[in-house]
């Protein structure tokens, strides 16, 4: 499935309606807000890049010149160039030092480049590989100087850099000399008496030229019908130039300067040009290398490797050797001697060949490479710092950029008066409220229109707003990197416009949805006093990324004093049928091509521009060729040709080209016959298949590796097992040759090689990559260099000829192809955002699937690297490359993310598992993302979820909205922008339009209430409101076509393409309107009840009682009339013959097909059924779905037959049987049938009529279903407001979308990891759900009575036991209550409490009147606290007490005329009481507990209570009401007297005022006391509040040895509530209301925490940290405990409700408002989480349960199928008291009118027939 489908099927692709809630339609679990959430992290690229830059005062006038287009192109200043070039000139003696330079200096100035300052370091060196022959060609010195001319003129640093040493070389032919020189030379020949034959023969004059030249011929014709090269005479003819300047030099015809150039060496000629550089102090280096023995031992063959002579004889040039001094001593030290920037370093011969001191060698070498390294360096450095100091600021320069593209084009073709003067036109028309469109083939030149209409109303503003200021805004799209996607345009669309306007660009949003917003108010509104003009080019060149092509951001109408002009080309065919609609006709404007006299002009021009000249011949041939095409690019092409014309030259034109396309194909053809087919179909196949193009330097980097292109080049390896050297001396010729149709774009720092015409860019990508072969071998070596890999393996390194001599030292660094920039980011490294754009794209053409996968698309390091450098929009456009499902899958997820990832970028990893851990025992990649996530989560977020979290990607229920309005009123339909619902929105009066498909409300589509009727094709829409007004509206931008009124109610509405037919209710019809315009076309006076139109808008087909008559359109003639005998109720058109379905009121379906010709028709019958609701016909139209009360039937249309019968479900399914059918349909390839009945929706196989999956919709009726007509989506709507959205192509997978427990907010939770279970239940709900902790999916519930409302839920210790509290009003007549439970209980009671164990689900025990729960802390004994309450009204405490496992209940008497102020406990522990104990503590003597010879383990029932009955020890005038704390013995053999212990029986040193305020158990018999002064708390309410002036005091007493242990004098703070405190597990630390931490081992106050709910906290890892919601209950927050260090987050996407921390101090639970239960679990203080801890959780496992997804279907009923019954229950008992209700008089009269009209219709049916 294509990547296209996958973004608008599966996804998100848009987040909105942030803080909704006043929409009429919003989207769940997503559509939270999330703006008030504090991001940790800024990532706001476009804000730091743009607007965050402050302009200097100097400055301002400029930028406001440059904004407002005030500014020529020659004066937009010119930035830095953005790379360094170094051109190294060397000498053929410097092999080895070129050596160095290659492989150790270059990659150290590369990263250090990169690294440190963003540009690109490249070394040009044209002799690198080179062959020497090639060398010595008279052309190459040519390339190289025009090579080192561009480098002086882009380098970004140091340009020229000569490493020299003692020889000069060998004098070169000149390949061109000047008119005047030459007719000097030939002049001094003939002086001296030399024959210049030879030079005539060879040296041709060129007038082509101005001034004219004398051009070196490669080859002529010896007359004897041979060509002979230039090579056989080049010795005779340097010796003729030589002589022949000789003589014009002493005849002084000429000056000796003049022929410099002529007569030296390419290292001469280098010399010379490169030091007439400008700057040389910043710009040129030099190295010289002097020979200590020059003058000595110069006579072995080795010694002439270092200097200029012959090696035979060994004899010195003199005259080289001279030249080369001169250039030495004199020419280079002039330039460079007063600066840093040369070094000079004597060595002798033998050193340098190995026949010396192998240390002077190596000292040699180090000197030279540190130099070299140090200069450079050091340039560069000086260079940036003044590039840094220099102004420098984003927009300004995108704006100047663009200014310079409008003045580089503007002069390309003449300006075309007929656009002119519409333009002019336009732009002086008061009245124009809408944008121009410039539209025209991709080659007609509409850029350069554009660049024409900015240049004319800069310089014309005057003239065309007389009297007012003027502003111009230009922009060409896709030119630039940023202009490339709509975000960044729009946001430097309005900070200009801001500017312009005089705003603040503060208020700009980043979003792109609020741009879009923003955009169209400034062009709505134009608050300017002038006129501004906004030009856009080519927004075809857009992204589709973020909805570009929606066209949402250019309104229908703009403001007067704006004009907005726009070019699409006319390939986009779908932009301008969207501007169709947008934009009246008038205002569209096609680009016609050039006419011949036209293209002979511009060829004129451009001609004598470039300082050529053709002779009348060419001229002649030329003009003939433009009189065939009449494109700009055809001229460029033939432009080029032109130029390389020689006077001498015969050109006929039959060999020119006719059409733009063979006119490119020659120029390919001749450069592959200059160059080669395999270099150029290498070199363009590369620079085509790169996003963006490649530089220089990447590009002979990539050559370097194809081992086919360097076969072909018959270049051997010297080395063994490395890399074979590329001669770039092909590679530069070619690009030369080329230059004129290339262009440097600067992306990302780096200058990038394109073509400068998309037409030769699509014709190189057509000629060098149209086979598949091909094709996957350039983006596969393209994909190992941006991966920095070969074959699998990392990059040999590359060994230039020489080096391998030289001894290696320790700061020497291989080269390493490809590395120059790391891909992911690093401490000291950039992120090469290019690579990352281009790298996915070379992977997936080059099919390398897996590893795209692998090393982009699912990896969390890329992903983050990603995330953090760029918007996340370009993350998106990487996976438009994968065509799989589980790269979409990973896509979708994120785009669910990504308004989290812009808080928070550590959330990705616990975003992407908590979507995708469905997925992870499917795909293998997503396993090992989710593996990485685990692995990261300690550096980022130390939260991993234990099962899914968050809305999932891929399963069927593709969204849930919730509806605000009567869902009576909504109503769907088909466009081909996918399936729209309109909802009416009460605050506006209007129905907004969202579209289900994408997700997403359209924007600006604003349209009248009532019923829809869309087109055929779904372009209108035709909406009938309350007052049968009709009108026609576009739907994709609300526009009204036409209106209507209707005198009468409308009954039913049918549209066709073209045309409309209605009927009323009451009065003749049907009327044939025409939809485009609105037009009658004919009223009919039948007494209609339906109506139809064909689907190609032929016939016309109505329903008048039992007739029928059929019409053709648009004359209204009738052909047919049809007596069926019975009331025609509905009718359906089949697309291809006059045949039609009827269905009648005596619950026939049929089948008629007339013949026209003979008036006849025949007739089958389908299907009788009295209860047929609906029938749909499928697209093939070969079955209809006949859709009963009770059942669904196939029917075969061709064979007249039943197929199957559609009315069981599996029988363990929940079903209220006196439910019906709400809706069915076919899937648009007829392959399923899906059907809505009950709850749920259902979905078979049409060809088996087997059911394939059962959709639990929710525990709510589906009332409607509407199903796409074009792809597989279906939309229910409940009857609870509720819609979803079904996508039936995803059948296959079993993820849910969101893991939902319960259907209204968990109010409480409890959980276990030992049973692995997790308890929780909702507000107003008689079960508590059972949740599996490990997945998160239901498997049990614990049900109460109908009525009831659990309200607290208990779990044991371990976990094995569960109890769950209601509150219920009638306890029925079937309650089995233990006896022993009640005393003194009535008919009615308030509270029950059952004990269950939690595995099986068995209820153990049923107790009612429960005032409290408690368990021991082995879990194996129990304890119901009841309260009774007499005659009197006053309650009696006693306890239940139940042994569990030996199954023994206790029943205690408590206390009465008491209550407990906080929960009681059971205290369990072994007594250690003795005699020393009793006697040391006199105070507890009153405390009788246990007796030691009876019991060895002491149950105790301990708690805080206030009561007006003291114990016996304790003396009345202490007075009434204070806190006591009860103890008493719960074990069944034990009969002591309970006690009332006042704090000063426990606590010596308690105050008389002090009062017990609550209660902790602890282990082994201790128990936490919080007291304070009884003057000092406020207890008007259900909790303790401290006042705010004093503290809480605690203790902790142990009732083992019946002594205080610690006290804690400042344990609360002021004005905390005591009911709220949380202490850790092990009692280590304490958090107060205030969040204040106390360390209860210390006794000192830790920390002043903040930011979250302390009534919604625990502690985890034993109080090491904290998980707590925040005070927005919107996010969980995990904090360390001892610092208050903000550890980890997760978002709650609503708002969380309990929290709960299980007994392993690592797993948290999660309720929120919407149902759901997120589980995750903490891995902090873990050193291998994935092994240790992540690796153990169930969903981890890789293993699939292979379990059939019908029975998967079935199980998720089975868990939900008691909510199924009590919804059962209460729709049987709606239906009864409707039933029982009488009927109205209206009904009963309506009945009796209905019974008499029908009585006179059958009377009269021969005069209907007649």
């Amino acid at each position: 499935m294509s990547g296209k489908l996958w973004m608008s099927d599966l996804g998100m692709i848009k987040l909105f309606n942030r803080g909704g809630s006043n929409l009429p339609l919003r989207f769940l679990h997503h559509d939270v807000s999330l703006d008030d959430l504090e991001p940790s992290n800024s990532r706001r690229y476009l804000a730091d890049n743009f607007r965050s830059q402050e302009i200097p005062a100097e400055w301002r006038q400029y930028v406001k010149n440059l904004y407002w287009g005030k500014l020529s192109p020659g004066e937009v200043t010119i930035p830095e160039p953005p790379s360094v070039r170094l051109y190294l000139c060397s000498g053929i003696d410097m092999d080895t030092e070129r050596g160095i330079v290659h492989n150790e200096i270059a990659p150290l100035l590369q990263d250090y480049c990169w690294s440190t300052h963003g540009v690109e370091f490249q070394v040009v060196d044209i002799r690198q590989g080179t062959p020497e022959h090639l060398l010595d060609e008279p052309w190459t010195r040519d390339l190289c100087l025009a090579e080192l001319e561009s480098c002086m003129r882009t380098s970004s640093g140091p340009s020229f850099g000569v490493v020299i040493g003692m020889k000069y070389g060998r004098q070169m032919l000149p390949s061109r000399i000047p008119d005047a020189t030459f007719i000097a030379i030939r002049s001094g020949l003939k002086h001296a008496g030399s024959d210049v034959s030879l030079l005539d023969t060879w040296y041709w004059r060129n007038t082509n030229v101005t001034p004219p030249v004398y051009l070196l011929q490669r080859n002529v014709d010896n007359g004897e019908g041979l060509r002979e090269t230039w090579q056989n005479y080049s010795d005779e003819l340097i010796q003729l130039l030589d002589e022949g300047i000789n003589s014009a030099v002493s005849l002084r015809i000429i000056e000796e300067d003049q022929c410099a150039q002529l007569t030296s060496s390419l290292v001469g000629a280098e010399v010379l040009k490169g030091v007439q550089c400008e700057h040389p102090d910043v710009k040129c280096f030099g190295y010289i290398r002097f020979l200590t023995d020059k003058n000595k031992d110069m006579t072995s063959p080795e010694a002439m490797q270092y200097i200029d002579g012959d090696p035979m004889s060994c004899q010195i040039d003199a005259a080289a050797f001279q030249s080369i001094s001169h250039l030495c001593a004199d020419v280079i030290p002039e330039v460079l001697g007063d600066t840093k920037n040369l070094q000079t370093f004597s060595v002798s011969w033998k050193t340098l060949a190995g026949l010396g001191d192998n240390s002077a060698r190596k000292e040699y070498a180090v000197t030279f490479s540190r130099f070299l390294y140090q200069t450079c360096r050091r340039l560069i450095d000086e260079t940036c710092a003044r590039k840094r100091a220099a102004f420098r600021h984003e927009l300004v320069k995108e704006v100047g950029d663009h200014w310079r593209i409008a003045g580089e084009i503007s002069e390309a073709t003449l300006i075309r008066e007929d656009i002119a003067r519409c333009v002019q036109a336009y732009l002086v028309g008061a009245d124009t409220d809408q944008c121009l469109v410039l539209h025209g083939p991709p080659v007609v030149g509409k850029s350069v229109i554009v660049a024409q209409i900015a240049r004319f109303v800069q310089s014309s503003s005057a003239e065309l707003f007389p009297g007012l200021q003027s502003a111009v805004i230009v922009r060409f799209c896709g030119s630039m990197s940023g202009t490339s996607t709509l975000r960044h345009l729009l946001f430097t669309l309005c900070l200009q416009i801001y500017d312009v306007m005089g705003k603040q660009p503060s208020e700009i949003p980043e979003d792109c949805e609020q741009l879009k917003t923003l955009f169209t108010t400034l062009i709505t509104e134009a608050e300017f006093s002038g006129v501004l003009v906004i030009l856009l080019d080519g927004i075809d060149k857009i992204h589709p990324c973020e909805d570009a092509h929606l066209l949402e951001w250019i309104p229908m109408k703009i403001a007067n004093n704006l004009k907005l002009i726009l070019t699409v080309s006319e390939e986009a065919s779908g932009l301008l049928s969207s501007l169709s609609r947008k934009i009246q006709a008038e205002y569209f404007m096609r680009i016609p091509g050039l006419n011949s006299e036209a293209c002979s002009d511009i060829l004129k021009a451009w001609i004598i521009r470039s300082g050529r000249a053709l002779t009348p011949s060419q001229w002649k041939s030329l003009r003939q060729a433009t009189q065939t095409c009449d494109t700009p690019v055809f001229l460029r092409l033939l432009l080029n040709q032109a130029v390389s014309w020689a006077s001498y030259d015969i050109i006929k034109s039959e060999d020119l080209p006719n059409s733009s396309s063979e006119a490119v194909g020659h120029f390919f053809s001749r450069l592959e016959r200059r160059h080669g087919y395999l270099l150029c179909s290498k070199t363009f196949g590369y620079l085509v298949s790169a996003d963006g193009g490649l530089s220089q330097k990447e590009l002979t980097d990539v050559l370097r590796l194809d081992e086919e292109l360097l076969d072909s080049l018959r270049i051997p390896s010297k080395h063994r097992n490395k890399v074979r050297e590329f001669p770039v001396w092909y590679l530069y010729r070619l690009l030369h040759d080329v230059s004129k149709f290339l262009k440097s774009t600067v992306i990302d720092g780096t200058p990038l090689l394109s073509w400068t015409e998309a037409f030769i860019h699509n014709a190189a990508v057509e000629r060098y990559t149209r086979k598949t072969s091909t094709k996957h071998k350039l983006y596969s070596v393209l994909s190992d260099y941006f991966l920095r890999q070969w074959r699998g393996v990392t990059r040999q390194q590359s060994v230039c000829e020489s080096f391998s001599e030289v001894p290696s030292d320790d700061d020497v660094i291989p080269q390493r192809l490809g590395e120059r920039i790391p891909i992911l980011p690093d401490a000291s490294r950039m992120f090469n955002q290019r690579v990352s754009r281009t790298l996915p794209k070379c992977l997936a053409a080059a099919e390398r699937h897996d590893m795209l996968k692998s090393e982009i698309l699912c990896n969390l390091e890329w992903i983050r690297a990603k995330l953090a450098t760029a918007p996340i929009a370009e993350l998106f456009m990487d996976y438009g490359h994968g065509v799989d499902k589980e790269s979409q899958l990973v896509l979708v997820a994120l785009q669910m993310a990504s308004r989290s990832l812009a808080l928070d970028l550590n959330l990705l990893g616990i975003e992407l598992t908590g979507r995708l851990l469905p997925y992870s025992s499917k795909y293998k990649h997503i396993r090992m993302l989710i593996r990485q996530c685990d692995l990261a989560a300690q550096r980022y977020n130390p939260c991993i979820p234990n099962c899914q979290l968050y809305e999932s990607p891929g399963g069927p229920l593709l969204s849930e909205c919730l509806l605000s309005t009567d869902s009576r009123q909504i109503c769907w339909f088909q466009t081909s922008d996918g399936l729209m619902v309109a909802v009416p929105n009460p605050a506006n009066k209007s129905t907004d339009l969202w579209n289900l498909s994408l997700q997403r409300q359209v924007r600006g589509v604003s349209l009248p209430t009532g019923n829809f009727y869309p087109t055929s094709c779904g372009d209108s829409v035709c909406v009938v409101g309350q007052d049968n007004t009709i009108s026609a509206h576009y739907t994709d931008t609300g526009q009204e076509q036409w209106t209507t009124k209707c005198d009468k109610d409308i009954a039913e509405l049918v549209v066709g393409e073209h045309y409309l037919a209605f009927t009323t209710k009451k009065g003749p019809g049907p009327t044939v309107l025409d939809v485009d315009n609105g037009e009658l076309i004919h009223r009919l006076f039948h007494h209609c009840r339906c109506v139809a139109i064909s689907a190609e808008d032929k016939f016309l087909l109505c329903g008048s009682d039992t007739s029928l008559f059929l019409y053709t359109l648009p004359l209204v003639e009738r052909q047919l009339v049809i007596e069926t005998g019975e009331i025609v109720l509905k009718l359906k058109f089949f697309t291809a013959a006059c045949k039609f379905l009827i269905l009648s009121n005596a619950g026939r379906l049929s089948l008629y097909n007339s013949d026209l010709a003979f008036k006849s028709f025949s007739t089958v019958r389908l299907v009788r059924d009295f209860e047929i609701l609906d029938f749909v016909l499928n697209n093939k139209e070969n079955m209809v779905l006949v859709r009963s009360a009770h059942c669904l039937r196939i029917c075969d249309v061709m064979q007249g037959t039943l197929v199957h019968t559609l009315n069981a479900l599996p029988g363990n399914v929940c079903m209220d049987r006196s439910s019906v059918f709400s809706g069915a349909a076919f899937t648009p390839d007829s392959c399923l049938v899906v059907a809505s009945r009950y709850t749920y929706l259902c979905v078979w196989d049409s060809q088996t009529g087997q059911p394939l999956r059962i959709l639990l919709s929710t525990k709510s009726p589906i009332e409607r279903l509407f199903t796409s007509s074009d792809s597989s989506l279906a939309a229910c709507l409940l009857a609870n407001g509720l819609m979803k959205v079904w996508n039936l192509d995803k059948l296959e997978e079993h993820a849910k979308l969101t893991n939902t427990a319960t259907d209204d907010e968990v109010r409480y939770l409890a959980m276990s990891c030992q049973t692995n279970t997790i308890l929780c239940c909702a507000a107003g709900q008689c079960e508590a759900k059972i949740l599996d902790a490990g997945n998160g999916e239901i498997i049990g519930s614990f049900e109460h009575r109908e009525g009831s409302e659990v309200n607290d839920i208990t779990l044991s210790p371990d976990g094995r036991f569960a109890i769950t509290s209601s509150s219920c009003v009638d306890l029925g007549e079937d309650t089995e209550v233990d006896v022993g439970s009640v005393s003194n209980t009535d008919d009615s009671c308030l509270r029950e409490a059952i004990l269950w164990e939690t595995i099986s689900g068995r209820k153990i025990h049923h107790a009612l009147n429960v005032k409290f729960s408690v368990f021991s802390q082995d879990s194996c004994v129990v304890s119901f606290v009841t309260d009774v309450p007499d005659e009197r009204h006053i309650y009696s405490y006693a306890a239940v007490t139940i042994d569990i496992e030996q199954k023994i209940e206790h029943y205690t008497e408590l206390f009465s005329a008491a209550e407990f102020v906080s929960p009681p406990f059971l205290l369990q522990f072994r007594s250690k009481v003795n005699s020393d104990t009793n006697n040391n503590n006199n105070q507890n003597s009153d405390l009788l507990l246990v007796d030691n010879n009876q019991k060895n383990s002491d149950l105790l029932v301990v708690g805080v209570v206030k009561s007006d009955s003291p114990s016996k020890t304790e003396s009345a005038s202490q007075g009434a009401f204070k806190s006591y704390v009860f103890v008493s013995s719960v074990s069944e053999n034990d009969r002591n007297e309970a006690n009332f212990l006042s704090i000063q029986n426990l606590m010596v040193k308690a105050n008389t005022n002090d009062q017990i305020l609550h209660a902790t158990a602890m282990k082994d018999g201790r128990v936490l006391f919080i007291y304070s002064d009884a003057r000092e708390i406020d207890r008007s309410g259900n909790s303790t509040i401290l006042s705010t002036e004093t503290a809480a005091s605690a203790f902790i007493y142990d009732f083992q040895t019946h002594c205080a242990l610690r006290h804690f004098p400042q344990f609360l703070s002021p004005a905390s509530v005591v009911e709220d405190t949380v202490f850790s597990p092990t009692f280590t630390f304490a958090l107060d209301s205030n969040l204040e931490l106390l360390n209860l081992k210390t006794g000192d106050k830790v920390e002043k925490l903040s930011g979250f709910d302390p009534k919604l906290c625990a502690f985890a890892l034993d109080g090491r940290y904290i998980c707590a919601l925040t005070t927005s209950r919107k996010e969980v927050l995990v904090i360390r405990s001892c610092d208050g260090l903000v550890k980890g987050r997760l978002l709650v996407y609503g708002q969380g409700t309990a929290l709960c921390v299980a007994e392993n101090g690592r797993t948290v639970s999660v309720g929120c408002d919407n149902g759901r239960v997120l589980i995750f679990s903490l891995i902090l203080e873990l050193s291998d989480p994935l092994r240790e801890f992540a690796g153990q959780l169930p969903s981890r496992e890789t293993l699939d349960t292979g379990c059939a997804l019908l029975e998967r279907d079935i199980a998720r009923i089975t868990s939900a199928s008691s909510d199924l019954r009590r919804l059962s229950a209460k729709l049987d008992h709606t239906r009864l008291s409707e039933r029982r209700r009488p009927s109205s008089y209206r009904l009963l009269t309506n009945s009796v009118h209905m019974t008499q009209n029908l009585n006179r219709l059958r009377g009269s049916q021969t005069c209907c027939m007649q």
